[in-house]
């Protein structure tokens, strides 16, 4: 059988083709291995939100680099974490409110199907995520922004919930993220967008 250099090129392409493709699949089968969770046990996840279907929610661990899928049940709490900027009447956040690339910490139990139960889901900084998320022309939007007459009040006692506010207001406003104002609604209404 006589080769000629054209079906050699022809060959060295087809076998270096299947190699790639090879590796590829290879590589994506290991790269996002759920992690499993012992019955029973304990455990807290912090990262980031990758997919939702359902109740159940991929979340890349921070510290592990592993993906953990988080049950939300009927007795899961999702509330909002008292951080930075602190909205006092809307603690309690619903479940439509996760969604992918924000960032959760999740608390619970594993099943039998090694997966977390999840007792508490929690969102810390909005202001953050909102930062890193938001294309140049996106909104943030933040509600009771005058904290129910308390910030524009000289005669208001100094409380964290005050300090929050008055940070959330001066990082929108001179942050250099967003262009900001806020409309005078009922309890203010704070608007940035974000700025390329």
């Amino acid at each position: 059988m006589k080769f000629n250099i054209r079906d050699l090129k022809l060959y060295g392409l087809f076998c270096a083709s299947a190699a790639t493709l090879l590796a590829s699949l290879t590589y994506a089968a290991t790269t996002n291995q759920t992690r499993q969770l012992a019955a029973g046990d304990k455990a807290q996840v912090t990262g980031s939100i990758l997919s939702r279907d359902g109740d159940f929610i991929r979340v890349r661990d921070k510290k592990s680099n592993d993906v953990v899928v988080v049950n939300i049940t009927d007795n899961t709490r999702i509330e909002r974490k008292q951080h930075r900027v602190v909205f006092p009447r809307h603690t309690d956040m619903d479940v439509t409110a996760m969604l992918p690339g924000l960032t959760i910490e999740a608390e619970g139990v594993g099943n039998s199907k090694g997966q977390l139960d999840a007792d508490k889901i929690s969102y810390p900084r909005y202001l953050d995520w909102a930062a890193r998320h938001l294309r140049p022309g996106g909104l943030v939007i933040g509600d009771n922004a005058f904290l129910f007459g308390e910030l524009g009040d000289p005669t208001s006692a100094p409380s964290p919930e005050l300090a929050a506010m008055r940070a959330f207001h001066e990082r929108l406003a001179r942050g250099g993220e967003f262009r900001a104002t806020v409309l005078p609604t009922g309890e203010g209404l704070a608007l940035g967008v974000r700025l390329p």
